[in-house]
């Protein structure tokens, strides 16, 4: 075993020692055997920063051992030239009859090296697009569009729901373009909009890059709405939301410090309103909760309570963040499980998922997961398997890879009791929803 083992090893035996706990109520506490947490001791078995944060929340060490801990490396990938990316002009989808399909943006030049001419084209004239630019029940329609897009979403698999997504992005791209009226500004915030969303769908069909490239694209073209932004608040909020979403993708690769920055940027940000930076200040909690450190998680989350009580009612069709649920306390409750206090975490997400509307299928899958997840990692066996049986149907009729990713830490902890007769009967089914779909 490395050294980095060992010495976590010896920290963990003096902390435990200075408590007056013997072995076998640490691992009573923590929800680990006793064997598991000696061979830990010993350095002969290797640890994980969420063992370690549980062992910080059962020996209140304030993240004494989660520092000693790195988190796991995750490839991190370059950041798009800007230059490159804004000559990504021209996108190209293919679908095909099984559901499946690609998405990549191209430059001109490079659809033409490639033979772009010989592809079917499809689209407005320039006279029909400065038309339609001027169209005030157009935008309307289009924003009514937009929120029953964003209802299917909730109830249907993300790859489903992200071609019809990016066609309209692309549509109202093209109309925010042709005209320069009184408004541009709207019909920028739809194509910005649209594009957002496409981000957040590619990130649960499993995508972060597809995720980032969304998301960056919807700061180009809400910049592309100037000067009519400063008539639409939304608009300015959207390079700091932008930040916000880059963080969550860091927080499912469980980079707790990449997280930690890219909410600290959102809420710096001057043009962000209290929203935004209410939901980066939830975003942060989490980045701090992975970091094991559960007095600024603390002090985020009271600030992001703060500003999302005093920010202004959200436009139903085009809100940022879950309305489904209290977004302060389930994110609190998410915070309290990677600290390791699962009892905690069970006491505040129960009466959260019991809100939860019937039909918000992906709402009750993600949070009815993570509400599972707390009772098994509580020791709380009944229960986990009970809520599990619930949501399991909704898992797969959603197809999420950031719900996937919360099912495999649930049947990772289930294992626990791999012989207990119900666990056994709800493992086949664990495995089937746990399957990554092929496109």
């Amino acid at each position: 075993m490395s050294s980095q083992h060992t010495l976590f090893g010896e920290e963990l035996r003096r902390l435990r020692m200075a408590s007056g706990l013997s072995l076998a109520e640490l691992a009573r506490r923590a929800h680990y055997s006793k064997g598991y947490l000696s061979k830990i001791e010993s350095g002969t078995r290797p640890v994980s920063p969420q063992v370690a944060r549980r062992c910080d929340a059962a020996l209140g060490a304030d993240g004494a051992l989660a520092r000693l801990v790195p988190p796991a490396q995750t490839a991190r990938r370059p950041e798009p030239n800007e230059q490159e990316d804004d000559d990504r002009d021209v996108w190209i989808m293919s679908l095909g009859p099984g559901g499946g399909g690609w998405f990549t943006p191209v430059g001109r030049r490079d659809l033409l090296a490639v033979g772009g001419s010989a592809l079917v084209g499809l689209g407005a004239s320039p006279s029909a697009l400065r038309v339609a630019s001027t169209e005030e029940a157009g935008v309307d329609a289009y924003t009514e569009v937009f929120g029953q897009l964003r209802a299917l979403g909730q109830v249907t698999a993300p790859a489903l729901v992200l071609p019809v997504v990016i066609a309209q992005a692309n549509a109202l791209r093209s109309v925010a373009a042709a005209g320069g009226g009184p408004l541009h500004a709207r019909w920028s915030l739809l194509a910005a909009r649209h594009a957002e969303y496409a981000g957040w769908l590619a990130q649960e069909s499993g995508d972060p890059r597809g995720a980032r490239w969304w998301t960056d694209t919807a700061v180009r073209l809400t910049a592309s709405g100037a000067p009519g932004i400063p008539d639409v608040p939304a608009m300015t909020d959207m390079a700091a939301h932008a930040l916000v979403r880059r963080a969550l993708i860091a927080l499912y690769a469980e980079d707790g410090a990449a997280t930690v920055e890219l909410a600290r940027r959102a809420r710096r940000d001057p043009s962000a309103g209290a929203r935004v930076r209410g939901l980066a200040a939830l975003r942060e909690a989490q980045g701090h909760a992975l970091a094991g450190d559960p007095s600024a998680c603390e002090r985020a989350l009271e600030s992001g309570d703060l500003l999302l009580r005093d920010a202004p009612p959200a436009d139903g069709s085009l809100a940022l963040g879950s309305t489904n649920v209290d977004t302060v306390a389930v994110t609190r409750g998410w915070c309290l499980h990677d600290l390791g206090r699962p009892e905690s975490a069970v006491d505040v997400l129960e009466p959260q998922f019991s809100r939860i509307r019937s039909d918000a299928h992906r709402s009750r899958a993600r949070y009815g997961t993570r509400l599972a997840l707390a009772h098994a990692t509580a020791g709380e066996l009944e229960r986990a398997c009970e809520i599990t049986e619930s949501v399991l149907g909704a898992v797969v009729g959603v197809d999420s890879a950031t719900i996937r990713a919360d099912l495999a830490k649930l049947a990772r902890a289930l294992t626990r009791w791999r012989t207990e007769p119900r666990v056994r009967t709800l493992q086949p089914r664990l495995t089937g929803a746990l399957r990554t779909p092929t496109t």
